[in-house]
């Protein structure tokens, strides 16, 4: 499914997208929903939580 953005920028602005009519998986332990325990995701280098290496390399 395309979904067209905006008309006034074209195709450029078009999204390749889908639906999933009955469940949504995200990967293990990127759930981003307030409910969920996973860690957020920190891509600030300057941060002591800094976590964007280690999550990315899970997925």
């Amino acid at each position: 499914m395309v979904w067209e953005a905006s008309e006034s920028l074209g195709s450029s602005s078009d999204l390749f997208t889908s639906v999933l009519y009955n469940h949504y998986s995200y990967p293990t332990g990127f759930c981003v929903d307030v409910n969920c325990e996973d860690d957020p995701i920190i891509d600030d280098p300057d941060s002591p939580d800094y976590n964007l290496e280690a999550k990315v390399s899970l997925h």
